[in-house]
């Protein structure tokens, strides 16, 4: 545990040394602390009154389908205007949305139309911020230290999803509904505040013309379809992207849909397992981003890494369909939380490194949302083929397929070549291999 935790502190501090980094990621950290509460608290608010029913599952709905769209809607805004100040007003809107909601459950107020419209505006900060948060890693550390940053970044992010309800519990329990709204509005709003010395000299924000309402708009919608025409042609990660949402296509309805009927109908174990079962995968996730993934890079190269990574995510589906066993089910979590996150991290660095700085918001913004897109499908496919096949028989199905998507990586064009390079090397390597992606009008 000593050399464990030894370990996990020199990752950090060697990624550390910049201190924007340091306060960036303590703001992200805090604002997914605010927002778990919000939900949590307001949920609870709205699920009390039995007459907000039906506006509470509409204005989820729209809360969702904000929060998939501005994954992709966000990118130009952040190459344009720089990914740390889309961020932080992504803080101060959610802030203000909060502390809206927060004064009408207070007050009494009743409006459906301005709820489901401040909960998409919710919902749209947070789809935002996930994409363009990756794109600023780039400009708040050295280029060599990119990959080591987008590991720290995404173990912090799992250990935050899985502190996050406890906090918001407590959060509820002591403050009330509204007690809680209100408290994760003025955190949302400080977390603004802290984070807005952070981007100074560190952002990439581009020159841009001044361009009229009607003109931001239309140029918006362009530069927003255009992003995807971009990572189209990126070829590498395109299709890297494309074996990630195979995987994705499952792995989300596993832990919503199959786990659940597994544990509770199927094996009749304590529905508390559930939340077990998610603990291990987040906690594989953590070590993967402090440790294992520098050394499966090191030790089989990071294509190789990649591939078994995604391979190892397909472990607890043939645990769950073969054994009750819970310690096995267990370990088989955790280890595909090593392999999402060996994926993640390599995926993401290059993407970071290898993009131009002046595109990299939008490319990331694009990736993010045909990730998240590939997600409700999955949930539909799987519900659908649950009662057919049974959860024994589709969980060694769904193994099967992630297995052959995992080798699919080595089908990926120009793969080997980026991931033979050094973060140094691969510094707008996507500008070399793939000009033609490039040749559109910048922010």
């Amino acid at each position: 545990m000593a050399i464990f935790i030894q370990r996990c502190r020199a990752q950090y501090a060697a990624v550390t040394l910049t201190t924007a980094f340091a306060r960036f990621n303590l703001a992200l950290i805090l604002a997914a602390l605010a927002g778990e509460t919000f939900r949590l608290c307001f949920v609870w608010k709205m699920l009390k009154q039995a007459s907000d029913a039906a506006t509470f599952g509409i204005a989820m709905a729209v809360m969702g389908s904000f929060q998939i769209a501005f994954r992709l809607c966000v990118g130009w805004l952040g190459d344009r205007y720089g990914p740390l100040r889309v961020v932080m007003c992504t803080f101060l809107i959610q802030a203000i949305v909060a502390g809206t909601l927060s004064v009408m459950m207070i007050e009494g107020h009743d409006s459906p139309i301005a709820v489901i419209a401040l909960l998409g505006a919710f919902g749209a900060c947070m789809g935002a911020r996930d994409p363009v948060s990756l794109a600023a890693v780039a400009s708040l550390v050295p280029t060599h230290w990119v990959t080591k940053a987008m590991g720290l970044r995404g173990a912090v992010s799992s250990a935050t999803s899985v502190i996050g309800p406890v906090f918001a519990g407590i959060a509820l329990a002591v403050l009330g509904a509204d007690g809680g709204v209100l408290s994760s509005a003025s955190l949302l709003f400080l977390t603004g505040l802290f984070l807005m010395g952070v981007g100074n000299g560190a952002d990439t924000r581009l020159s841009g013309e001044t361009l009229s309402s009607a003109a931001f708009i239309s140029t918006w919608v362009q530069q927003t379809v255009g992003s995807l025409r971009i990572f189209v042609r990126l070829r590498a990660d395109f299709y890297l992207c494309l074996v990630t949402c195979a995987v994705n296509f499952v792995l989300p309805a596993l832990f919503s849909i199959v786990i659940p009927f597994l544990v509770i109908h199927v094996y009749r174990l304590p529905p508390s397992l559930i939340g077990l079962f998610d603990f291990f995968f987040a906690l594989g996730m953590v070590v993967g981003g402090c440790l294992v993934v520098g050394w499966t890079n090191r030790t089989f190269g990071k294509r190789n890494a990649i591939v078994i990574g995604l391979a190892s995510t397909a472990i607890p589906h043939f645990f769950l369909a073969l054994s009750s066993n819970v310690v096995l089910s267990s370990v088989g979590m955790f280890l595909a939380g090593l392999g999402m996150l060996n994926l993640f991290t390599n995926g993401s660095g290059l993407r970071a490194t290898a993009t131009p700085p002046e595109f990299r918001s939008r490319v990331f913004s694009a990736a993010s949302f045909l990730v998240a897109v590939s997600i409700a499908p999955g949930m539909w496919v799987i519900s659908a083929l649950l009662p057919v096949l049974g959860p024994h028989v589709l969980l060694l199905c769904t193994g099967t397929a992630t297995v052959c998507a995992a080798a699919l990586v080595y089908a990926v064009p120009d793969l080997q070549t980026l991931m033979k390079l050094s973060e140094d090397d691969s510094a707008g390597a996507y500008a070399r291999l793939y000009p033609a992606a490039f040749q559109t009008p910048r922010a």
